[in-house]
């Protein structure tokens, strides 16, 4: 009977352990579980936590985050903000002195949680949610530009700093006196730390104003530091007369050519010394290298193309130049000899370089240079004449050129120097806000026919940066979408690629004026790769505001008007994809942002507040628009400094570049 009794009581405490088993079975099964269901729910998303240069993108789709990540960037890249504590400046940069490269951001934004093996991506999922993760966009700046823009907006508030300096006259060879030019004190931005500046705040996209802060307001070399060397300028001039030479041209630095190099600067202990002045020298040595540098040759190649056989190869011819950073810092030692009591002649060696061109020896087959890999087109229908003008002297200097294997190209090195010199023409490109005139205008038609030549070639692109408004030139040719196009505006942005096939390439060019067509063709050895991309899609279009921006323009005579039309923006993406030989597959995704501007009108009213000659003062720029009398669009100046006055500029065929 107890034996009974313990089975039952056993058989009820299995029954009452079971559903314990069970229910904690299933609770180790979701815990376990968990972590890939939150994977997949994050699909398609960026992992929450993370966050792209202090901008909080966790939780949305790769699209909305793209979209975000670009307007936030270009609000930073198009205005900054300066203030000396007293007032504040806007600095319309324009997107031109900073770009920040947004794609690379949103891909480092998005690969959190899906590189690696399973494990990593439950690592660094698991890292964001909990303690955040932070990625950063690559950045370009072009300091010069923005040092000069900060010294236009604020160089009215400095009293220039005036060093003391040495006064040497001459009278041939003689030094008839020495004198001392005194010092004057001052007050003088530090641009440089302004800058220095800009670069922190960007890494939080930070839209606060940047203190100016002085840079000097003594002078750094003063009249007690002159006349402590003065004496010393004997025994410098002894240096000369001192001979000069580059392969078979000589020179001599006379002692009259000597007086006007000579500086004073200071040693490592803080006492002044007689040095060579850097301005001067610099100067100096240009006018010997005008004589000695010789531009170096680019290898010339012509194919049939009806045979795409080679014709034509003449290779390049190497160039030489006056290294003259290097001949300053050796006259300087040359002179510290001289003031030793050494002969500083002995020392002295003028430096020069060989400057490299594509100098082949091999035959056009040897190189591989022997098929078509790829050729990309675009429309440049409605353009004015300079900018087919500079379409056209842009596609000759690329014809012809040859990339080395493993060498980066770079669409703005090829182009350089853009100026009338070199035979471009002032025309319309996108500044800011703002559509005006500037040599070179309508590159940016080459930059996007080399980035579908590139693409259909399945080469690494290494730079890219799309326009900042929907202009029509660089419609994609099937669909007519924005989003295929590449911008150039040295030196950054550019349009890079790299030659990874392991063989020559050679790039050639035809325009055709008449059908508006450009056509660069890519020629190599096949590897067997292919490259393609998908026809942009417009993920949204942003409708242009409506309201007038009206600005007065005191460029323009009174009375007169100067309208730009609004641009829609838009948000577009399209995939890049290389299928190599081997079947491996590589994608990279392009998103797209362009800005939505409103109409924009510029009046000719002069400087508000301002005195006309008949007593009236000038106003404020009108709320509403004036009249404009004119119903058809003006030809685009033909001359960077010939005014546009009354003009409606029509959205897309007014933009050049």
């Amino acid at each position: 009977m107890s034996e009974s009794v313990k089975e039952k009581a056993e058989a009820k405490k299995t029954r009452t352990r079971r559903p314990l088993i069970i229910a904690g079975v299933v609770v180790i099964i979701i815990i376990l579980a968990a972590p890939f269901g939150y994977l997949a729910a994050m699909s398609g998303r960026v992992m929450p936590g993370v966050a792209v240069n202090g901008l909080y993108l966790g939780g949305m789709t790769k699209n909305e985050a793209g979209a975000k990540l670009a307007v936030a960037t270009a609000a930073f890249e198009t205005e900054l903000n300066f203030s000396n504590g007293k007032r504040a400046v806007k600095i319309d940069t324009g997107r031109k002195m900073i770009n920040l490269n947004s794609d690379a951001g949103l891909a480092a934004a998005y690969s959190v949680g899906r590189t690696g093996n399973l494990l990593d991506r439950l690592e660094q999922a698991g890292r964001a949610l909990f303690f955040g993760a932070k990625a950063s966009m690559p950045y370009v700046y072009d300091a010069k530009s923005l040092k000069t823009a900060l010294k236009s907006a604020w160089g009215k508030d400095e009293t220039p700093v005036i060093d003391a300096r040495l006064a040497i006259s001459m009278s041939g060879d003689t030094a008839t006196n020495v004198a001392v030019v005194p010092d004057r004190s001052g007050f003088e931005y530090d641009y440089d730390r302004a800058i220095a500046d800009v670069k922190t705040k960007q890494a939080t996209l930070d839209a606060t104003p940047i203190l100016l802060q002085p840079a000097r307001t003594d002078a750094s070399v003063k009249a007690a530091d002159i006349a402590a060397v003065k004496s010393l300028v004997p025994a410098a001039l002894a240096l000369a007369p001192l001979p000069m030479s580059a392969d078979e041209l000589k020179w001599t630095l006379t002692a009259h050519d000597l007086g006007s190099l000579i500086g004073v600067g200071f040693k490592n202990d803080g006492a002044p010394a007689l040095q060579i002045d850097h301005a001067a020298a610099t100067a100096y040595f240009a006018r010997l290298a005008a004589d000695y540098d010789v531009q170096p040759t680019a290898t010339h190649y012509e194919i049939d193309p009806t045979t795409n056989k080679m014709t034509v190869f003449e290779p390049g011819k190497d160039g030489r130049s006056i290294n003259i950073e290097a001949s300053i810092a050796a006259l300087n030692r040359a002179l510290d000899q001289q003031l030793s009591g050494a002969d500083g002649k002995a020392g002295f060696n003028l430096v020069y370089t060989p400057a490299k061109s594509q100098v082949i020896s091999q035959s056009a087959a040897d190189l591989g240079i022997n098929e078509v890999i790829g050729v990309g087109v675009s429309d440049f229908s409605g353009s004015s004449g300079n900018r087919i003008k500079n379409v056209t002297h842009g596609s000759a200097k690329l014809n012809g050129i040859l990339i080395a294997p493993d060498a980066e190209f770079s669409a703005i090195d090829a182009l350089n120097p853009v100026t009338i010199e070199d035979g471009y023409f002032p025309e319309q490109i996108i500044l800011g806000d703002k559509i005006e005139p500037a040599v070179g205008g309508g590159l940016c038609q080459i930059g996007t026919t080399l980035f579908r030549m590139a693409m259909n070639s399945g080469l690494p692109i290494t730079e890219r940066q799309n326009h900042s408004l929907v202009v029509h030139y660089y419609s994609d040719p099937v669909n007519n979408n924005p989003g295929t196009d590449a911008t150039l505006y040295g030196p950054h942005p550019d349009l890079r690629f790299v030659n990874n096939t392991g063989h020559w390439l050679l790039i050639t060019t035809a325009i055709n004026v008449k059908a508006h067509q450009l056509t660069y063709t890519l020629w190599g050895t096949a590897d067997g790769r292919k490259g393609s991309y998908t026809h942009p899609q417009v993920t949204n279009w942003i409708p242009a505001p409506t309201e007038v921006q009206n600005l007065n323009d005191p460029s323009l005579p009174v009375g007169a008007q100067k309208c730009q039309n609004a641009f829609k923006g838009a948000n577009t993406t399209f995939t890049y994809t290389i299928v190599n030989a081997d079947g491996t597959v590589t994608t990279k995704n392009f998103n797209s942002h362009y800005r939505a501007l409103p109409k924009i009108c510029a009046y000719g009213t002069g400087i508000p507040g301002t005195k006309l000659p008949d007593g009236t003062v000038v106003p404020p720029a009108p709320k509403t628009p004036i009249a404009n009398p004119l119903t058809t669009p003006a030809a685009p100046a033909t001359n960077a400094n010939e005014p546009m006055n009354n003009i409606n500029i029509p959205a897309e065929a007014a933009v050049g570049n």
